[in-house]
């Protein structure tokens, strides 16, 4: 008994953890105003067929001018979402600025998250009854 309760447990927790990581992010990370400096396009990693874009982002933190390329999640084939100059809005963490993620106003992480937990859900619910 105890086991199928740990087992149902940890899918749980698996399903549900990008909830608790955005929501991890959004409270404890710090937000900082940056600017796209560049906009490449580059190919899909790992041999998956079409192309990525990917701003390079300009931004202080920690006393300091960071820029890092991030790529983005976004239908292929649209035109990109960021144009050079436009203003950018980044979470970073306090600790480690080098480590940034953008503060999406329009939450297409949520989509993402609603997904795995369903599925999680799912399972949990069709396990058999022995596990």
């Amino acid at each position: 008994m105890l086991e199928k309760l740990i087992v149902r447990c940890a899918i749980l927790i698996a399903a549900l953890s990008p909830v608790w990581r955005r929501l991890y992010i959004e409270h404890f990370w710090a937000c900082a105003h940056g600017t796209v400096i560049r906009v490449d396009l580059e190919s899909s990693p790992r041999g998956v067929p079409g192309s990525v874009w990917v701003p390079t982002i300009e931004f202080q933190a920690a006393g300091r001018r960071w820029t890092y390329a991030k790529n983005y999640w976004q239908v292929v084939g649209d035109r990109a979402a960021y144009q050079v100059g436009d203003p950018v809005d980044v979470l970073y963490h306090p600790r480690k600025p080098w480590r940034f993620t953008y503060k999406d106003r329009r939450g297409s992480w949520i989509g993402a998250a609603l997904l795995t937990s369903m599925l999680g859900l799912y399972v949990i619910a069709h396990l058999p009854p022995d596990v």
